[in-house]
């Protein structure tokens, strides 16, 4: 059993009693390889006083115990909110003092350890002389907080102190709900202090939290920052002892002179198509990383900031003064979604002509009234609603082991397929009836741009996770991952999508069979296409369609009515990249091949 030290004062001052909230701290100290002196093992501090013991650094008062032979000493006092330093004794003199490394040490001529405390906590077992548990290393925490509490952005306040804390992927400050990296800002400078441990070679997540709690205000990395993970900091695998920051937070690097800029911004949305197509949500919201900078809880919180209708002419709009120390140059650059509901399942899919990061994205030098564009779309005003037609997804299996739970395809189009909700793994099984390892399934849909992944399974654990985006085929999803993109904008006929390998951009060659009933003869030259390519058909009666689709399944060429032998393919207006060739006739037959343009 750990040893204990409990003390329970009066402090009588001109007659009036005052209590203090007191957090029990567990000293800890790895003595493995350590001849253990006579007297034992020992701490000393300036805690002492405040834990009830006669005075400061005294050796030999505060004596630990390894109670279960481990070599592992503790001991654990009561103490107040604050900041502290100690030192660990082998014995119970001055003479057995250990030297601490400097990267574990106060600083600024002061070699003595440190620890906050802001809730009762266990100091980690730190080897004697050493700055972090065994087999591990140190790793400092220092948030810039300048710009936050320059803008009125409070941190979260314990026993009068301001305070607040590190959560990540660590050993020991992991995810986990109040096990955070307790931050003080001890000299009054604005940037809080703190540390953690991690394992050598081993890269690690993290976030700074100024209310010390998941409740929106945390820090969120912009995903175009070079320190971002998903959206969380990163941390990069490290060979030794080392500290982080001080950065400013939810930045990569140091605050500089703070200038803060106030925008008065008006944003706007056409509502038109959606309550057509959806019908009304329970209020029409924005989300945002300016929320923050609006005065709001926190960033990307939903159904937070509400838009109205004054008029009744279906454009929704709310006008904020943001306030913000994130203006580069005079120009403030934020990501922002609209939601036809108050919560996350009711967003607007950003298409791939204005998606940054998978958002909509402004970046404005003054008071701004954005354009008012339509909810999902790019365009200012809404486009003509077209009837709705059949999609077919595919996805060839054979490189996988398909599970026991089915093929799922899931994405931001199955509301609008009449399903109740976007992104659900386990309900669009797809079947695979020709027995090839190609799996499909069909729905109804009105031509639009639509995200969507296949899924070996049924849970979000299961969902592909490849690099859409750079094989051609995708978009970021905004969160550090990326989705497939479907864009059968203005499509008027059913349109089957290319059979894509599971977990790439590559074309299926089973796919390319199944594609087509491969019944017309006709060849492409050059392939790879450099300036532009003939179609070659030879003498024939029928007349042919020639499309071109890119990786996303959307027509970048359409000829009809084909008579003539040949038929040239220009590569202007085409990017480099692959296509889909398909000639097909009126009576329903087909071909397709690949064709490369560079």
């Amino acid at each position: 059993m750990k040893k204990i030290y409990s003390i329970f004062t009066l402090i009588l001052i001109s007659g009036f009693a005052f209590a203090q909230n007191t957090y029990d701290i567990t000293f800890q100290v790895d003595m493995k390889g350590q001849t253990i002196d006579a007297a034992g093992v020992s701490v000393a501090g300036d805690f002492q006083d405040e834990a009830g013991f006669p005075a400061d650094w005294t050796p030999g008062d505060i004596m630990m115990d390894d109670t279960d032979g481990d070599s592992i000493y503790a001991v654990t006092v009561q103490l107040p909110a604050g900041w502290f330093r100690y030192k660990l004794i082998n014995g119970n003199s001055w003479n057995g003092v250990e030297g601490v490394p400097s990267i574990a040490q106060v600083g600024g001529g002061d070699d003595n350890r440190w620890f906050n405390v802001l809730k009762s906590d266990s100091l980690a077992p730190v080897t004697f002389g050493g700055a972090a548990p065994a087999g591990m290393i140190f790793i400092g925490l220092q948030a810039d907080m300048r710009e936050q509490l320059g803008l009125g952005n409070t941190v979260d306040t314990v026993d009068s102190l301001l305070a607040m804390d590190a959560i990540g992927s660590f050993p020991i400050h992991s995810w986990n709900v109040g096990n955070g990296c307790e931050m003080l800002d001890n000299d009054g400078d604005s940037i809080f202090r703190g540390y953690t441990y991690g394992m050598p070679n081993t890269s690690y997540e993290m976030k700074f939290r100024r209310h010390r709690d998941w409740d929106g205000t945390e820090e969120s990395i912009a995903s175009s920052l070079p320190c971002v993970s998903g959206s969380n900091r990163a941390v990069p695998a490290m060979t030794k002892d080392s500290t982080i920051g001080p950065v400013c937070y939810a930045k990569c690097d140091p605050c500089v002179a703070t200038v803060i800029d106030t925008f008065e911004v008006t944003f706007r949305v056409d509502m038109k198509n959606e309550f057509f197509l959806n019908g009304p949500g329970s209020m029409v919201s924005i989300a945002g990383n300016f929320q923050d900078e609006a005065g709001g809880a926190g960033d990307w919180s939903p159904g937070d900031i509400t838009l109205t209708d004054a008029d009744n002419d279906s454009i929704f709009e709310v006008t904020l003064t943001l306030i913000t120390a994130d203006a580069v140059g005079g120009v403030y650059t934020f990501a922002y979604k609209y939601l036809n509901g108050s919560a996350w399942g009711t967003e607007e899919p950003v298409p791939s002509l204005c998606n940054v990061n998978g958002n909509r994205e402004a970046a404005i030098s003054g008071d701004t009234i954005l354009p008012a564009f339509c909810f999902g779309a790019c365009s200012e005003g809404c486009p003509q609603i077209l009837p709705p037609i059949n999609l077919t997804f595919r996805v060839d299996m054979t490189n996988e082991v398909p599970s026991g739970n089915g093929i799922h395809v899931a994405g931001d189009f199955m509301t609008a397929a009449g399903f109740p909700a976007n992104w659900q793994k386990d309900t669009m099984e797809m079947s695979d009836p020709n027995g090839t390892g190609i799996y499909e399934y069909t729905v109804n849909l009105r031509p639009a741009e639509y995200q969507y992944k296949f899924i070996n399974g049924d849970q979000d654990a299961d969902e592909e996770d490849g690099d859409f985006l750079a094989g051609g085929c995708g978009v970021s999803n905004g969160i550090g991952g990326f989705n497939r993109l479907a864009d059968i904008t203005g499509m008027l006929v059913d349109t089957i999508l290319p059979v894509y390998i599971y977990n790439t951009c590559n074309i299926s060659t089973i796919g390319l069979d199944e594609f087509a009933n491969k019944t017309i003869s006709f060849s492409v030259y050059p392939n790879p296409m450099r300036n532009d390519a003939t179609v070659w058909f030879g003498n024939h009666e029928n007349a042919y369609r020639v499309q071109l689709f890119d990786l996303t399944g959307k027509a970048v060429f359409d000829a009809a009515n084909v008579m003539t032998n040949s038929l040239v393919l220009s590569k202007e207006n085409l990017n480099s990249g692959i296509y889909i060739l398909k000639v097909s006739d009126n009576a329903g037959f087909s071909s397709v091949e690949k064709l490369v343009v560079e």
